[in-house]
């Protein structure tokens, strides 16, 4: 018996095609990746649309291989099939993100939080890829400290706890030349964040 897998299946480039058709267009297109990757998985697979241009599948009662020789599958056959709504045809590509049922990680909100997670790093990556969620992977583990901070930024900005400082800009005889302004945001002890740490996040 394998584990409960949650997949995360983002088109890549969707804006693109998005502005260059028109929503109508680019939203009938949508469905009909959603048949037809509804076409590439089992009869008790479970496959929606969460977002844009992204769809979710659940996977139980399989293995490690064989998710992945799923997940490769569903991006392969993206990958040569050409699909064709009002007039257009399109080739399309998908980053593909995996992540398990764990001890810590068992709720339908963290499993796709997870694989939403690995998908990030699949399209940094270059996309048109698959990435299992692995915490043990440093471009996983730097993609998860990013989101967080992207969440503690958006509290900051709601609770009023960024901060100007200025710095002064000396010359050899320490006369004062000017200022240079600092952001700094405070954390939830009201001690003050490193830039380092955040702007990365606000990018």
């Amino acid at each position: 018996t394998g584990s409960l897998w949650v997949g995360v299946i983002d088109i890549d480039h969707f804006k693109g095609i998005n502005d260059a058709v028109g929503h109508a267009a680019a939203d009938e297109l949508l469905r009909e990746v959603g048949r037809f990757l509804r076409g590439q998985l089992r009869g008790d697979d479970m496959l929606a649309r969460i977002g844009a241009d992204e769809f979710a599948v659940v996977l139980t009662e399989l293995d490690e291989s064989e998710v992945m020789s799923i997940a490769h599958r569903l991006h392969a056959a993206t990958h040569s099939h050409v699909f064709r709504v009002g007039g257009h045809r399109f080739s399309l590509t998908v980053s593909v993100g995996l992540s398990f049922a764990q001890p810590d990680r068992h709720s339908a909100a963290s499993l796709l939080a997870a694989a939403d997670t690995a998908c990030r790093v699949a399209k940094e990556a270059g996309r048109d890829r698959v990435q299992i969620y692995d915490l043990g992977d440093p471009k996983v583990s730097t993609t998860q400290q990013r989101l967080g901070w992207a969440e503690r930024i958006r509290l900051g900005l709601e609770l009023n706890r960024f901060t100007l400082h200025l710095q002064a800009i000396v010359d050899e005889k320490r006369r004062i030349l000017g200022y240079e302004a600092l952001i700094r945001l405070r954390d939830e002890d009201n001690a003050y964040c490193s830039p380092a740490q955040f702007l990365p996040a606000a990018r």
